[in-house]
């Protein structure tokens, strides 16, 4: 069993897009993946209706339900998922492999008990997650649950910072008696080929299409003039909707100031330095990015204003309309699945 556990922010949609359009792959050495998620009704699901439930989501993927909703859900629930997994591998045996997704994952091993009845079945249950330098992800962090809380930039930084030592939460995996493995992959240009590397599977279809993308700085900007668009830090699938149909516009606005990102670095120094732990040959040589240690690195990136910037007064007619414009393509989105 293959359990990708996130990191969030570190191209967690692009593998679970690619996974849910293709969910039975097929390893070098000839065993069987299957790429499933759990169902609040039916439990584990896998095998066509994967792609099905995918192509009915605005999301455009499907993966399993975050770690809090699943340890607190009813004992039926549980149960029923138990002996699905367990019929999964007798039926399968040793020539197949289940795959179950969630980012939230990384930062909530504790919440995985009801996964421990797993070392009765002979099962090798691997933990795999992607990370990036810690800096990078606060930025982008910021522009995915920040902006949209009533918290400023400083407070969510001083928020935020713990759950960027990535050693501290692979060394609690590592401690879980049924994981026999976990590995960390620093993130690169395309998560699912290596992820692919990673599995052994080979695959020769155009993979560059499952690259995550953000949002253009300009429709970032027009959020935080029109909170009605994004009222929330989970309130995302408009996020997903326009992604789809913007493919231009300028990059995610930079606003950590040189203090703020010398204290993430040194705050995150000796987790990144014992990473190495968990970080595969394969990719080590990723940890070399001076984006893990040095200050420098973003000297070079013109820092924005984190509060809401206002349109010319030229301009407020077009903001509106572009406002306009944004709510009608999420709603004629939603309609069309």
């Amino acid at each position: 069993m293959l359990l990708h556990v996130g990191a969030s922010k570190c191209g967690s949609s692009a593998l679970q897009s690619f996974l849910s359009e293709n969910p039975v792959l097929e390893g070098e050495d000839g065993r069987k993946l299957f790429y499933g998620f759990l169902d609040n009704q039916k439990g584990l699901v896998i095998g066509e209706e994967v792609s099905d439930r995918a192509w009915a989501n605005q999301r455009g993927y499907v993966c399993c339900p975050n770690a809090g909703w699943i340890s607190d859900a009813e004992g039926s629930w549980i149960e029923m998922v138990r002996e699905q997994i367990k019929k999964f591998y007798k039926k399968k045996g040793g020539h197949a492999s289940l795959i179950l997704s969630n980012e939230g994952w990384f930062h909530n091993p504790d919440k995985f008990d009801w996964l421990s009845f797993i070392n009765k079945l002979d099962v090798n249950v691997e933990v795999v997650s992607y990370v990036r330098p810690p800096v990078e992800m606060m930025n982008s962090a910021w522009w995915q649950w920040g902006a949209w809380t009533s918290a400023g930039l400083g407070k969510y930084i001083r928020r935020r910072k713990p759950t960027l030592r990535w050693y501290d939460y692979a060394d609690k995996w590592s401690d879980i008696d049924w994981v026999s493995n976990v590995e960390i992959i620093p993130l690169d240009v395309n998560v699912v080929e290596d992820f692919l590397e990673f599995c052994g599977v080979g695959f020769s279809e155009n993979i560059q299409h499952y690259v995550n993308r953000g949002l253009p700085a300009e429709v970032l900007r027009l959020y935080q003039r029109h909170p009605e668009l994004r009222p929330g830090p989970h309130d995302s699938k408009i996020d997903f909707v326009l992604s789809k149909y913007l493919k231009h516009g300028s990059p995610t606005p930079w606003v950590l100031e040189r203090k703020d990102v010398e204290s993430i670095i040194e705050y995150t120094r000796d987790s990144n330095v014992n990473l190495s732990r968990f970080v595969g040959e394969k990719f080590s040589k990723r940890m070399d990015n001076p984006a893990w240690w040095d200050p420098d690195h973003f000297s070079n990136k013109p820092v924005s204003s984190w509060k809401p910037t206002e349109p010319s007064d030229e301009a407020v007619e077009l903001d509106e309309l572009c406002a306009a414009m944004a709510s009608v393509i999420y709603e004629l989105d939603m309609k069309s699945r």
